[in-house]
């Protein structure tokens, strides 16, 4: 019955696709049985890191941790399919170009479930007249250069200098946590986007790269892309720049001093189902590295052919395939954060996935006074849950363009990394906080915890009476008394968990080379240290002395 019921429907559509480059298939598995990968041996299979996340939440390792049985991978290779994708958590594999007669030969497969289409690639994704970007997976976004977007300050006090950023990151109270030392470091942030062209090349981004806080990148559309490529899709440049920029006086992201992984699952010009598995095998890397966060500026509702479209009654948190697989992510002990989508003054109106999980943190806009943005996808979802989440600047958010110039962005595809960025701040403060017990504390205290509605969500999060809340006061140093940043090209600050009294501060050049020398009385609390023009760039190491206290830093100046 599987192999009339398989010919059947590649007697209806596969006569319109076959000759479509880019057309791919889902093949599923019935099981994961006489695997040669064990949960005894866990390491063949995951990182350290993911290991130490489900140890310390306390989660057991099931069917989604094992790999896909490679003899299963095998067989469907021999049986003619070529194989672009590896489906960790659905259990199978994504096939490209299969001619008719390997599709009938795989569905009768003993061990196979199903054969499911994917659909061809098409042309669609182009920026309109207008210059919004209207690009298939990621929620329809524009720039502006409009300054009532970006008040300007006399001055910023405190760690750092966020230049036009300062709102978006005011607003939300993520100054005074930065202010604390809680800056993302020791947390890991996946970006699931559509390309990161330039990326390595803005300087930005120079001390993620300097500082090896890059982690690496990946291609789960096309294996070996290069993901900074200049032919790449630029929205994932701007969204990483929400989180992870400091270039002090221009734009300093909510997460600065986090690492990322780099993960490309969206393609430009089409959409279809693939997309959506493409996302899970994305996720599932991210888990398998150890990411704490997973940002992702994607939605999904309606796809090239129609007849795939996903409906109102579909955002129910259970249905669509990649908010299935944000819920994995999640239960893995992973924070997932997503954008509510930019269809709110649109027909359909509503979020799409996976920001209907209800597991997923999903993110709506304002503008730079904290109003809604009329552009921000509306709740709640279809069984009824508050959605967004919360919500912060999505309008003339501060941000990087592929070009490396700095301008302002419009959508949630940049509100939802300010707050992922954000909520990685409060991971650092709060690391014993599930990701399910840190979006009820950012729910209970943003400005409409009390009162809920259905555009700006709980409302805008106040990540300072977060951290209050939770009776933390004082930043975690991590072993170390001291933090020390640049938090402008003319001044270095320098957090002290103790008072120190008379101290001397040495900077050392890489080659060992004293370039400055200064006393100082350290207080407990932040002060700062001017640095001299005539300082170049490069790493230092900074000393740090009194009568019975000696601490080193090594810095990027």
């Amino acid at each position: 019955m599987k192999i009339k019921l398989i010919l059947l429907f590649l007697a209806i559509s596969f006569t319109a696709m076959a000759q479509l480059e880019g057309t791919r298939y889902v093949v599923t598995f019935k099981d994961k049985n006489n695997s040669p990968f064990s949960y005894d041996r866990p390491l063949e299979f995951l990182s350290q890191k993911a290991i130490n996340r489900r140890a310390k939440f306390n989660i057991p390792f099931d069917k989604h941790d094992l790999p896909v049985n490679p003899s299963y991978v095998t067989q469907v290779k021999q049986a003619g399919g070529e194989i672009v994708g590896t489906l960790k958590w659905f259990n199978g594999v994504i096939l490209k170009n299969p001619s008719e007669t390997v599709l009938a030969n795989i569905a009768a497969l003993s061990f196979v479930k199903e054969v499911l289409p994917g659909l061809p690639k098409t042309t669609k994704g182009i920026e309109n007249t207008l210059g919004n970007y209207n690009i298939e997976g990621i929620p329809p976004y524009s720039f502006s250069q409009n300054n009532e977007y970006y008040p300007r300050y006399k001055s910023q006090t405190g760690v750092f200098d966020y230049g036009n950023a300062l709102n978006q990151i005011a607003m939300i109270k993520m100054d005074e946590l930065h202010n604390l030392g809680y800056t993302g470091k020791g947390i890991t942030i996946g970006v699931l986007d559509g390309g990161f062209a330039n990326t390595n090349i803005i300087n930005g981004f120079d001390s993620l790269f300097l500082q090896n806080r890059i982690l690496g990148t990946f291609d789960a559309a096309e294996k070996g892309n290069d993901v900074f490529a200049s032919t790449m899709n630029g929205h994932g440049t701007s969204v990483l720049s929400v989180m992870g920029a400091n270039r002090p006086g221009l734009i300093v992201g909510s997460a600065p001093h986090a690492s990322y992984w780099l993960i490309r699952t969206e393609v430009t010009g089409q959409e279809s189902r693939i997309e959506e598995y493409q996302w899970s095998i994305g996720a599932a890397f991210a888990d398998s590295v150890g990411v704490d966060v997973i940002n992702s500026s994607l939605g999904y509702t309606e796809f090239d052919n129609s007849l795939y479209n996903y409906t109102y009654e579909m955002m129910d948190g259970n249905t669509a395939i990649v908010t299935r697989a944000a819920d994995i992510a999640v239960s893995k002990g992973i924070l997932v954060v997503n954008s509510a989508g930019n269809e709110g003054s649109s027909q359909w109106k509503y979020i799409g996935a996976p920001a209907d999980g209800d597991s997923v943190l999903t993110v709506g806009a304002t503008n730079y006074k904290g109003h809604w943005a009329s552009f921000s996808s509306w709740g709640p979802t279809f069984d009824g849950r508050i959605k967004p989440d919360v919500s912060a600047q999505g309008s003339g958010t501060w941000l990087l363009m592929s070009t490396g110039t700095a301008q302002g962005g419009n959508g949630t595809s940049f509100s939802s990394p300010l707050i992922a960025g954000s909520m990685a701040c409060l991971m650092q403060a709060l690391p014993n906080y599930s990701p399910m017990k840190l979006i009820k504390l950012i729910r209970s205290t943003s400005s409409y915890s009390s009162n809920p509605n259905d555009t700006l969500g709980y409302g805008i999060p106040n990540f300072k009476l977060a951290l209050t809340t939770s009776g933390i006061n004082n930043p975690d140093y991590t072993n170390k008394s001291l933090t020390l940043y640049r938090s402008s090209e003319t001044q270095l600050t320098l957090l002290s968990a103790v008072s120190l009294g008379k101290s001397v501060i040495e900077i050392y050049t890489a080659s060992g080379s004293l370039a400055i020398k200064e006393d100082l009385n350290i207080i407990q609390g932040s002060q700062t240290i001017t640095l001299p023009k005539s300082l170049s760039s490069g790493v230092y190491i900074i000393r740090v002395s009194s009568n019975d206290f000696r601490e080193s830093h090594k810095i990027v100046l």
